[in-house]
């Protein structure tokens, strides 16, 4: 039998509890959060994003890690999209991936959002460690 890769089966996967489901849940939000020409699906993919991250940070925050590499650097893409709804929904996100593995979050800040070539990235980037000191403030 042959499975045909879809986000509807990556979450019936992740729902059944099969141990490949968060990879293709995460997978299935990084090709939204890629969706340059949908815009719908990119503001569903980061509305979606920081719901799983919180329940992942959860459940089990090293499954976290192994899918930073892959949806972080899109995050910090996202940080210089022209709206500003976009913008803090990514901003949340990186905030609760932070929470779980803030390791990961800085270097890929560090690394992609100050020497990246749009300005309102790099405009983001230091703006990143004051929705930190209000998470500090709420604990």
């Amino acid at each position: 039998m042959t499975l045909t890769y879809s986000p509807l089966l990556s979450l019936e996967l992740w729902l059944s509890g099969e141990s490949d489901a968060v990879s293709l849940v995460f997978d299935s939000v990084r090709q939204g959060l890629a969706s340059t020409n949908h815009p719908n699906l990119a503001s569903t993919a980061l509305t979606c994003l920081v719901v799983l991250i919180k329940r992942m940070a959860l459940q089990d925050s090293s499954r976290l890690k192994a899918v930073a590499p892959s949806i972080l650097p899109l995050l910090v893409d996202r940080l210089g999209d022209v709206k500003d709804r976009y913008r803090d929904l990514a901003m949340n996100s990186l905030v609760e991936f932070w929470k779980a593995c803030p390791s990961d979050v800085e270097k890929t800040i560090k690394e992609v959002g100050f020497g990246n070539k749009s300005w309102r990235i790099r405009e983001q980037a230091p703006i990143f460690p004051p929705p930190l000191l209000i998470v500090f403030r709420e604990c």
